[in-house]
């Protein structure tokens, strides 16, 4: 009797539990056989080799184990797991919708005195204003300054320095612009990543060369302006060639070039002669300057749209094809300008400036399209349906 006691118990595993991992004591060769059971109700017999077994969890019920050698009649003694009940899913947070971010509204205008009454009227907040490059310490740039300041407008100058490239002394000579109370960019250069002012294009090599040298003067001017809080905004589109070797070439120049840049620039205008047809031309070079970017790492970086406009001069015909109505002019205004801004993906609008103020002719004395990009005609009067969608674009 006490020898089949012996053996009984010596065909009997003994089980434990650590955590929700089943352990037994070896017993014979090969196999085991786990029984599980719910509430004395047996749900499964799993074949195990080796003397370890984490079951699959059963949340929220409590599960009675045993085991025994495969073959064997004898079950080890019976341990359980109490698994936990399963937490219900978290849904994942809400994204806030992201605010648009603060974009400055201004115009392009000059040093004539319909040009102030002209901003004025508009509500602009911000005024794009010419200087050569070899005048920033010019006094009537302090004069202008102060008349736009006046009347709430803050000044946003561009540095010229047409077919040809600013010079290192020039750059550094930018500083003499800190005199300047509230200025916060200056723009160097208009559109010197087009060919037009140089007689060339994306795959000439002097064009390569400018944009290493336009880089190494953004990082000259942004060195001796930033002391002072004011940014440098730097060219990056393509002018409307499609390529991207303007910016390939200016970030291969000067590392980490978009920590000397407060935004970059573009003149996205639209290409629409009704309102109706869609802007094939501004929209898309927008997302080439984003894409352009992002190859380079950029994707945060400030946009400065320094130039958009519709050309209308009460919708006779242009030299441009066009003949927009003012109340055509001021649907694209509405349309387009939001698509530009999506365009931009995560780089914020820093400013949105028209182009121009007002008309630089009176009404039907020439054909010439850009003689009529003016939010006001040229003598400071309404263009209509034209005029109150700039004036919202300001007030926005």
């Amino acid at each position: 009797m006490l020898a089949t006691l012996l053996a009984t118990v010596a065909l009997a595993p003994s089980l434990s539990v650590s955590g929700t991992t089943l352990h037994w004591t070896p017993v014979g060769s090969g196999a085991y056989k786990v029984n599980a059971k719910v509430q004395g109700v047996e749900t499964t017999n799993t074949i195990v080799e080796g003397t370890t077994y984490s079951p699959p969890a059963q949340p929220g019920v409590t599960v009675a184990y045993r085991v025994k050698a495969r073959g064997e009649n004898e079950w080890s003694n019976t341990v359980t797991i109490a698994w936990p009940a399963e937490k219900p899913k978290e849904e994942p947070p809400k994204e806030e919708p992201k605010q648009p971010p603060s974009m400055l509204t201004g115009v392009n205008a000059g040093t004539e005195s319909l040009d102030l009454t002209a901003v004025s009227a508009l509500h602009a907040k911000v005024v794009r204003i010419n200087f050569a490059a070899s005048e920033a310490n010019a006094q009537w740039l302090l004069e202008w300054d102060k008349r736009y300041a006046e009347r709430g407008v803050t000044l946003q100058p561009v540095a010229l320095f047409d077919g040809r490239v600013l010079s290192p002394s020039e750059a550094k000579g930018l500083a003499a612009l800190s005199r300047l109370p509230g200025l916060k960019n200056v723009e160097l250069g208009n559109e010197t990543s087009f060919g037009y002012q140089y007689h060339d294009g994306y795959s000439s090599s002097s064009y390569k060369e400018r944009a290493r040298l336009y880089a190494a003067r953004v990082k000259e001017a942004a060195e001796v302006l930033s002391p002072h809080g004011i940014g440098v905004l730097a060219q990056a589109e393509d002018g409307g060639s499609g390529s991207s070797t303007w910016v390939k070439e200016a970030f291969a120049a000067v590392p980490g070039l978009p920590k000397y840049v407060a935004a970059w620039v573009i003149h996205p205008y639209s290409n629409q002669r009704s309102a109706s047809q869609p802007d094939t031309y501004g929209v898309p070079k927008m997302e080439r300057m984003v894409a352009n970017l992002a190859e380079q790492g950029d994707t945060t970086t400030p946009i400065a749209a320094t130039e958009w406009g519709v050309s209308t001069d009460q919708g006779l015909p242009l030299d441009n094809g066009s003949s927009l109505t003012f109340a055509e002019a001021g649907k694209i205004v509405e349309t387009t300008i939001p698509k530009l801004v999506v365009a931009a993906k995560r780089h914020p609008i820093q400013s949105f400036l028209v182009y121009q103020v007002r008309d630089q002719r009176e009404h039907n004395i020439t054909k010439d399209h850009e003689m009529y990009f003016g939010a006001l005609t040229h003598t400071d009067g309404n263009k209509g349906s034209f005029t109150t969608a700039i004036e919202k674009l300001m007030a926005g």
